[in-house]
């Protein structure tokens, strides 16, 4: 059997599993958007996340109050974009562009969640930089929602930990509790953090507001696979012993960071050495780090590199949260340097020259 026919079946399996597990639950084909839900979207997008998204929510409701939530969220300075779900309509995301700024809201409740959650996960979109709130009704369900029933709908997406996928699941009438899930690697299971609960009189109230790259530290030995660029044969041997630090000095502070951030998020790198940083040839193709990148030989460039023009439209740059600055260090003189201080600045021959110069001067304008 081909790598694509089990593909094949793998989504099968996945669709066939979350449609049983979604309707088992019982849900309607329409599900109220009422105060409680507005006003959590709300709080969510102006306190867990940038205020400045543009909201697109996924629901199942009646006109009425989808037009009532549009207009909330136009009162309350929000870009937004309702789609209705049903059974019926089967959800295309082509248009659809990964960024920074989009907030995605997701009705668990609607019948027809399970089509968009695959489609979702097949177009990639549970990774960075979108953020989803899925919403689920816990006191709409003939069954008990806990972490084996999340784990069985959710446990086979990709959602990784730069994902920020939250779950609100509603326990009470002005109740929520608030879930963020994400899988350390492929084989792992899904990992829940219990980011706190949100109500209607005191809204949000988190346990942890630390960003996912701190709270995220464990990818349970994910072995990474990094380059580094290396223009003597002798940086080999000094990687880690702080000797010849002028030659290759930009790789092997990389070459620290890299494994500094190796040993943060409990994995293993796996460095390969290339002489080039990543240049453009006329035919089109790429060479040193950048082709690594691009043909999915490495995850990570271990070296820094400049950004370009021709760089930027194919890899991807994270910031430097170390500074890096030119310093100029002057050495100390000698002792017997500083005894005729005031005659160093000039050699001997340029104050003989001067002194020369002077003294034609002073003859020629008054003797």
């Amino acid at each position: 059997m081909n790598i694509k026919a089990r593909r094949n079946i793998m989504k099968m399996v996945v669709a066939g599993v979350l449609y049983i597990l979604i309707c088992n639950v019982g849900y309607g084909e329409s599900h109220e958007i009422d105060e409680i839900v507005r006003n959590l979207i709300l709080d969510v997008t102006n306190t867990m996340y940038h205020a400045r998204f543009s909201v697109t929510a996924f629901l199942c409701s009646t006109t009425d109050d989808l037009n009532n939530f549009s207009e909330f969220l136009s009162k309350n300075y929000k870009l937004h974009t309702i789609l209705m779900l049903s059974k019926d309509y089967f959800l295309t995301l082509n248009d659809f562009e990964l960024s920074h700024t989009n907030f995605y809201v997701f009705d668990l409740d609607c019948s027809a969640s399970h089509e968009l959650l695959i489609e979702v996960n097949e177009k990639g979109m549970f990774s960075a930089p979108g953020k989803w709130l899925m919403l689920q009704d816990s006191r709409l369900s003939r069954t008990s929602i806990n972490e084996t029933h999340l784990k069985n709908i959710f446990g086979n997406l990709s959602i990784f930990p730069d994902s920020e996928v939250t779950i609100a699941l509603r326990i009470e009438d002005t109740a929520v509790k608030l879930l963020s899930i994400y899988r350390p690697n492929l084989i792992a299971d899904l990992t829940f953090e219990d980011r706190g609960m949100w109500n209607q009189e005191k809204g949000i109230q988190l346990q942890n507001n630390d960003e996912s790259s701190r709270r995220r530290t464990n990818i349970m030995q994910l072995p990474l696979r990094a380059a580094a660029v290396i223009t003597h044969p002798n940086t080999m041997n000094h990687w880690e012993d702080c000797q010849e630090k002028r030659v290759d000095a930009v790789s092997k502070v990389g070459y620290a960071f890299t494994k500094l951030l190796a040993a943060r998020m409990n994995t293993t790198v796996n460095f390969t050495f290339t002489p080039s940083w990543g240049y453009k040839s006329p035919n089109g193709t790429w060479d040193g780090i950048v082709a690594g990148l691009i043909r999915d030989e490495i995850d990570l460039g271990g070296t820094g590199m400049f950004i370009t023009e021709h760089r930027i439209g194919v890899i991807s740059y994270i910031n430097l949260y170390t500074p890096s600055r030119v310093r100029f260090v002057f050495r100390r003189p000698p002792l017997s340097y500083v005894s005729n201080l005031f005659v160093l600045p000039f050699a001997r021959n340029v104050w003989i020259a001067t002194t020369l110069f002077c003294s034609f001067g002073y003859i020629i304008l008054y003797l």
